[in-house]
């Protein structure tokens, strides 16, 4: 495989990437505030964002001089945002029933630093291929196992990344893999709007879909990348868990 990540010198970097799925993942999150639960307005910006994670880690493993570093990285503000987490979504300082996307985020982080090692050892596209689905696939399995808010469908998200990263037409790759991993996946589940009195039913993972297009206007560039916007980068979701928890219980 030859890397051909398309950028768009007039687009957006991986700044601004961050900060739109950051400000997805609040807004949804913030509807936990409401009491009004017909929209799982949580649950359709994480496809969302995880979408634009996915994209911005395949970006981050390959441009770092340091990758344990960021290894230990995910892996501290993983711990550090559970217990936010829980306190949100279970009412309990700590509960296993239910994982962040910072874990997903970690098991992906695996998955393509595996994959990786092996495409550049064997230098063979089919056999890269297939340890990118089979890795894709057992790590969907372990975020299932260990009740991770993104499981299966995240890591098929992973992989797309990570191969259309690597291929030409990689939007094209795109757009023809979420099509049909939204059609198979998302039979059961849609989001539905009424507009000037017209009902409107769209496959829930659309969503997905959706933040594959916004890393199409990705420039290339990094952006800024001080000590300070690092840890911004890692202590924002924790703190907007903690935040959003804070006015629910105490508002």
């Amino acid at each position: 495989m030859t890397d051909s990540v398309i950028k768009n010198k007039k687009g957006v970097n991986a700044l601004v990437l961050r900060l739109i799925a950051y400000a997805a993942m609040s807004f949804g999150y913030s509807t936990l505030l409401t009491g009004v639960h017909e929209v799982d307005w949580p649950t359709y910006m994480l496809y969302f964002s995880f979408t634009i994670f996915a994209f911005l880690l395949i970006e981050g493993i390959k441009k770092t001089s340091n990758k344990y570093a960021y290894f230990r990285r995910i892996v501290l503000f993983t711990v550090i945002s559970e217990i936010p987490h829980d306190l949100l979504i279970c009412g309990n300082w700590w509960d296993v029933s239910r994982q962040s996307i910072m874990l997903s985020i970690l098991i992906a982080f695996i998955i393509v630093n595996v994959v990786d090692i092996i495409k550049t050892r064997l230098e063979n596209m089919i056999i890269t291929l297939a340890a990118a689905v089979a890795l894709c696939y057992l790590g969907g399995l372990a975020c299932e196992l260990l009740n991770c808010e993104i499981s299966y469908f995240g890591m098929a998200i992973v992989g797309i990344m990570y191969i259309s990263s690597n291929v030409t037409y990689s939007r094209l790759l795109q757009l023809i893999c979420f099509g049909l991993i939204v059609l198979y996946v998302a039979a059961d589940n849609y989001f539905n709007i009424i507009v000037d009195g017209f009902y409107y039913s769209f496959p829930d993972k659309s969503f997905a879909m959706l933040g594959a297009v916004v890393t199409w206007f990705y420039n290339g560039k990094r952006g800024p990348n001080n000590l300070a916007v690092r840890i911004f980068y890692y202590a924002y979701f924790p703190l907007m868990l903690l935040v959003i928890w804070l006015i629910k219980t105490y508002a």
